[in-house]
């Protein structure tokens, strides 16, 4: 039995509301946050439940002191008598999970907030990046410094070509960790400023159109145009903070739920997030159900060298039988990009586990699929009903069920995604 598990998540450290979000997410799937660094996050598991998870910074705390300090401890005592448990700590983020859906919020000045995490991440991230990202630059400039007299010597010697590849690579994943916290931190300020130069510019020169067809004289239209320029320019510096607080509280940019289904267990009650996105491939397609609750989620996304369509329809915990369909199609729109894609994709479902269970993905015989290769979960030798589906050199299927799919069942599957 999974008791415990290992992702690799590529949050920013200052986004703690994204974090947030991401943990009750996993909470409601079973899982429970229990260790966590740069990139490899574990998880504990427990009955999928709606936790409420709390994400705040405490300049005092480093991974370096042995154990949590005295205000440390306080803290975290503090936060507990508030209903708060301490879940896990990363270098100075403290994470805390509440059952109580009404639990007071642990922070509740924005302002304070977005200071707490500014602090933190001058002392823990912001230096640290910044001096890799000078050492980086030192090394990459001592490669670069005999191209001027033998620019053939590295053109034809594969290691250092791979080297200076690697620097470069380094030193823009380096700054663009350091601009996306620059941009985040003013993320409101500069996407309403540049609205509002828009919107400055467009104004103006509406108004001196109008003027010069009504036949104002040079210098009128310049004192009017710098008038108005003045005043909406002051206008629109008084009004962007408030639209910048209501833009961010009014979740506009969201996807909201077509309602809220609450769950009772015990005497605690529980508020579930359902959707009703249209997804292609639904579970009433190939059975029947009669579950009056799914919530139907859908994202795609497209680039130049893949698109993807990432589906889900799922129940809740409410004691009625339920089934559960996720898939995921993924088309290359190069032939090259495939065996990387697909071996990444099965690297990525490698599992940690206890009591010597083995988990892998194996080659099956499949016919029924018409594909060039299909791969099935196998736990301890049993095969579980989830697949991956590879129909060379463009398409692949990722598809998890709760129930092992008949021939006809797979027919519908195949028609209603295209593949």
């Amino acid at each position: 039995m999974l008791r415990t598990k290992r992702r690799m998540e590529f949050f920013a450290f200052y986004d703690d509301q994204g974090i947030a979000r991401h943990l009750e997410r996993m909470a409601q799937k079973g899982w429970l946050i229990e260790r966590i660094n740069n990139y490899f996050w574990t998880y504990r598991k427990i009955e999928p439940q709606r936790l409420r998870f709390a994400v705040t910074y405490f300049p005092e705390a480093s991974d370096f002191n042995p154990g949590p300090t005295e205000n440390q401890q306080t803290f975290q005592e503090y936060c507990e008598s508030a209903g708060w448990r301490f879940a896990v700590q990363w270098c100075q983020m403290q994470i805390f999970y509440s059952e109580n859906p009404a639990a007071v919020p642990l922070e509740t000045d924005e302002f304070s907030r977005l200071q707490n995490i500014h602090r933190c991440m001058r002392k823990n991230f912001l230096p640290g990046n910044i001096v890799i990202l000078i050492m980086l630059g030192i090394l990459l400039g001592l490669q670069l410094l005999s191209v001027p007299r033998d620019l053939l010597s590295l053109l034809a010697e594969n290691a250092r070509l791979i080297t200076v590849t690697m620097l470069l690579l380094a030193i823009l994943s380096e700054a663009g960790m350091l601009l996306g916290y620059y941009f985040w931190r003013r993320r409101p300020v500069v996407l309403l400023c540049a609205a509002a130069l828009s919107g400055i510019s467009a104004l103006t020169l509406a108004a001196r159109a109008i003027m010069r067809k009504k036949g104002f004289a040079k210098e009128t239209n310049i004192a009017a145009t710098a008038v108005l320029i003045l005043f909406l320019s002051i206008g629109f510096g008084v009004g962007l903070p408030g639209l910048s607080d209501w833009m961010r509280d009014s979740g506009l940019f969201e996807k909201q739920p077509a309602y809220i289904y609450t769950t009772q267990t015990g005497s605690s009650s529980w508020d579930w997030e359902v959707y009703a996105d249209p997804i292609p491939l639904k579970v009433e397609d190939l059975r029947p159900t009669d579950y009056p609750h799914y919530s139907y989620e859908l994202t795609e996304r497209s680039s130049p060298f893949v698109s993807v369509l990432k589906a889900s329809q799922t129940g809740f915990p409410d004691g009625l039988e339920n089934e559960r369909l996720l898939y995921t199609v993924v088309r290359l729109k190069q032939e090259v990009w495939f065996r990387p894609v697909l071996d990444s994709m099965l690297r990525a479902e490698e599992r940690f586990r206890y009591d010597g269970e083995q988990d892998s993905f194996l080659l099956v015989d499949a016919p029924q699929w018409g594909a060039d290769e299909v791969y099935q979960r196998h736990i301890d030798g049993e095969p579980q009903p989830e697949y991956y589906v590879c129909y060379v050199p463009d398409c692949i299927l990722q598809l998890d069920l709760s129930w092992e799919p008949t021939a006809q069942e797979i027919t519908v599957i195949r028609e209603k995604l295209g593949v």
